[in-house]
């Protein structure tokens, strides 16, 4: 049975065939994979403000649109020292403020900065209501997409790890500190994709260069594929983006 998004879509796809670009609001990395499919017969871009956003907006039916194009507004929340924000806390207070979930794109929250996205149709609301998190109040402001590539830059953790071998499950258990059984729960849950298309096999081979991305938790990289050891295991080098 078709889900709620995958009718919509299909709505929006039956649209462009009339010739008119589509935009959609953002879109989780399960929703990324089932729009992908659509590049077949429609011109399809993602967007989600910067390079590695894990939600992002689809425009349909143009071929390289503008940056403009998404609507995507990008804010820094600036907060008292006293206020212990986290993703949970924002996410939270923006959804409680009458958005819904596809409104909001990536939350980030680094030791002392916090930047939200969202769709442009909702700026009214977000100037209008969001002005306390757990009643303390905030003041926002609006920031170049270029401040977050370079935040996720300084933020990239290059590390090295040694894997029994390049399974799916096994770089996941390592990169994000699980046991195996956990790593391959999640993956057969569908909370783990290779380069945005979801992955439910455990044993998948990660080839150099790919991205996972670990819905909730964060991305890693392989960057560098390295010798193996005297017991048969392999060193890599990862990137860890949380």
């Amino acid at each position: 049975m078709a889900s709620d998004f995958e009718r919509g879509l299909g709505d929006l796809a039956r649209k462009s065939e009339q010739g008119e670009k589509m935009l959609t609001r953002f879109l989780d990395l399960e929703e990324q994979s089932i729009a992908s499919s659509l590049k077949k017969e429609y011109d399809l871009t993602l967007f989600g403000g910067f390079k590695n956003a894990e939600r992002k907006r689809a425009i349909l039916n143009k071929r390289n649109p503008k940056i403009s194009e998404f609507k995507i507004i990008a804010y820094q929340i600036i907060y008292p020292s006293k206020l212990n924000l986290s993703h949970r806390a924002i996410l939270g207070t923006l959804m409680s403020i009458g958005l819904k979930r596809n409104n909001i794109g990536d939350i980030i929250v680094t030791n002392d900065e916090a930047y939200f996205l969202i769709c442009s149709e909702v700026e009214s609301i977000i100037e209008r209501e969001f002005t306390k998190i757990n009643g303390t109040p905030i003041t926002l402001k609006k920031i170049s997409y270029e401040k977050l590539e370079n935040l996720e830059q300084e933020n990239v953790k290059n590390i090295t790890i040694i894997v029994p071998s390049l399974r799916l499950d096994a770089i996941l258990a390592e990169g994000f500190k699980l046991s195996r059984k956990d790593a391959k729960m999640e993956i057969e849950s569908g909370l783990v994709f290779i380069n945005n298309k979801q992955l439910t096999k455990a044993d998948y081979e990660v080839n150099l260069n790919d991205i996972i991305s670990f819905r909730h938790h964060g991305r890693i990289k392989l960057v560098e594929i390295g010798k193996m050891t005297r017991k048969e295991r392999i060193v890599i080098k990862i990137e860890l983006y949380q």
